[in-house]
């Protein structure tokens, strides 16, 4: 459900650096995030990061319905609540942990519906490129939970202490052009374009001094 490609960049005709791809691949439920995929993210860093030409991360989710639709509610029953809640905290913790320790450039690629813990996924990445179709939610409060500490100074960095108390206190859903007039993402473009540009980007990023 976490899924890892490796795709070399090429610079007239001779390979000069490589783009990783993490993609969180489970479209049957908006790619929501289970307790076993967040344990995977850190494996899916470390397969990333042990590649000696690697120059970029692309975050995103499989297919074009959804980034992450957050964690898996389905799941809290079980290892949310009573004695599965620090196990569980830890695994979410540690993904966004490994994807903030990646050495090169994070870009998350969002379309579709981003809430939650998928916000929290693409917080930890260095840049977030978003279709004109994307949705984004911090939906904690319609569920009776607290949004995690760290992810939340993570978006108070970004947008500032107002409207992250506004998504917050209200769990409101906002569109990519008032996430983008807001600080959350960098970039909106065509749903149809985001992926070649993102490519794009992610080239120039890959050919520029790897030290730098």
């Amino acid at each position: 459900l976490i899924a890892t490609t490796l795709k070399p960049v090429l610079l007239d005709g001779e390979r000069v650096a490589t783009i990783g791809t993490i993609t969180i691949d489970n479209p049957d439920r908006r790619n929501a995030m289970t307790a076993a995929m967040y344990s995977a993210v850190p494996v899916a860093c470390e397969t990333l990061r042990a590649e000696p030409d690697l120059r970029a991360v692309v975050l995103r989710g499989a297919g074009d319905r959804a980034f992450c639709a957050g964690s898996d509610i389905s799941e809290f029953r079980d290892h949310r609540m009573g004695d599965g809640t620090a196990s569980y905290d830890r695994a979410e913790h540690q993904a966004w942990e490994a994807l903030a320790a990646i050495e090169v450039p994070t870009v998350a690629v969002i379309h579709g519906h981003c809430r939650g813990g998928g916000v929290a996924l693409a917080l930890h990445c260095d840049l977030r490129l978003a279709a004109d179709t994307a949705k984004f939610g911090v939906p904690p409060a319609n569920l009776g939970l607290n949004y995690p500490p760290e992810a939340t100074r993570r978006l108070m960095a970004l947008i500032g202490p107002a409207w992250t108390k506004r998504l917050l206190f209200t769990a409101e859903t906002i569109d990519a052009d008032q996430a983008w007039r807001i600080g959350l993402v960098e970039e909106v473009l065509p749903a149809a374009e985001l992926d070649s540009h993102a490519t794009r980007l992610t080239q120039l990023m890959a050919e520029k001094a790897p030290l730098s």
